[in-house]
């Protein structure tokens, strides 16, 4: 057997420590960088939500409105509600 002197032991565990430091930083800056796209993309997804829901809501009110002005001409017209044709 080879005989390991404890000053390279220590010499190989202090390149191995550096290294896992290393590549533990590298990890740390991707997922920080993926955090701050996920938080960009959040608030691009929420505002795109938020103007979809701003246009159902304003459709929904003109469907009301037409529904409502068409009540009131089948009432001038004397048009049976329950009958369909």
């Amino acid at each position: 057997m080879a005989e390991i002197l404890v000053g390279d032991l220590l010499a190989r565990l202090r390149l191995d420590a550096a290294d896992f430091l290393q590549g533990m930083a590298r990890a740390q800056q991707s997922l920080t960088q993926f955090q701050q796209q996920m938080q960009q993309q959040s608030g691009t997804i929420q505002q795109s939500l938020r103007t979809s829901l701003q246009q159902i809501a304003a459709q929904q009110r003109r469907i009301d409105e037409l529904t409502a002005e068409n009540a009131r001409l089948r009432l001038c017209l004397g048009v049976d509600q329950t009958r369909r044709n």
